[in-house]
């Protein structure tokens, strides 16, 4: 959930690279609250598109299914221990999969009444004519 902080680290003057490796998981699952934060992180930048608050209201959607059994089933994995050490230890919480899904969701929706989506135009970029 390193990713999560990124855009706060670069808000503060302090912009990390991190190689791309870092910014992907293997832990089976996860993938959909990578794609989250990368959702959330560009319409908190103002980057998104109608695509994008397209792909995040179904994302939203896809979480919040059959009463967030997604998220009970996969939440995200927030901490794990060195890899390499003799017991891995893995930390998951439902608690920030719900936190994630409140934020993008306000971002998402508050983003779209401000830029003025249109649902009939997912090219445009949100604002455009």
């Amino acid at each position: 959930m390193l990713i999560l902080r990124l855009a706060e680290l670069r808000k503060a003057g302090c912009p990390l690279q991190l190689p791309s490796s870092r910014l992907r998981t293997t832990v089976p699952g996860q993938e959909i609250w990578i794609r989250a934060i990368q959702l959330l992180q560009l319409t908190e930048d103002g980057a998104a598109t109608a695509d994008t608050h397209h792909e995040a209201t179904e994302l939203l959607d896809k979480i919040a299914a059959d009463d967030f059994s997604l998220l009970r089933s996969t939440p995200p994995l927030f901490y794990h221990n060195d890899l390499t050490a003799s017991v891995r230890r893995f930390y998951w919480s439902q608690e920030l999969g719900y936190a994630l899904w409140l934020r993008l969701d306000f971002e998402n929706r508050s983003r779209q009444t401000k830029a003025g989506c249109r649902s009939d135009s997912l090219q445009q970029r949100c604002g455009e004519k």
